[in-house]
């Protein structure tokens, strides 16, 4: 049986990669919809409009970011068997790392599992 461990990316990277997203998604699927919630961002909104205007550049972006998020969760899968994470932390991390991206595989990279009790390094 592994081990659960699965942290989440800190605060200000959740809400700020959310909203990005959110926002690429908004774009992509009513862009119509989108212009006039646009007009509340003041002088983003010319830079906006003509983003979402754009359905080429933004059906590109939109795929592209998707695409390289489900490509980070193949080295996530990897590190987390490899350091013998259980299916439900495995599983957390794959859903972490298709949303949050680098902000969330950085601590999957960071954790050391703990030395079985018998591999401990004898003090001298």
């Amino acid at each position: 049986m592994g081990r659960y461990y699965h942290r989440w990316p800190r605060v200000p990277y959740m809400v700020s990669v959310g909203l990005a997203m959110g926002a690429l998604t908004a774009c992509h699927l009513a862009p119509e919809s989108t212009i006039s919630f646009l007009q509340i961002l003041g002088p983003v909104t010319g830079f906006a409009q003509q983003i979402v205007e754009n359905r080429a550049l933004i059906g590109l972006t939109f795929r592209a970011m998707w695409l390289v998020h489900a490509a980070e969760c193949l080295p996530t899968f990897y590190l987390s068997r490899k350091k013998g994470l259980s299916i439900a932390a495995t599983a957390h991390w794959l859903l972490s790392v298709s949303i949050f991206g680098v902000f969330s595989l950085y601590w999957l990279i960071q954790y050391q599992p703990p030395l079985a009790p018998g591999l401990r390094k004898k003090q001298s």
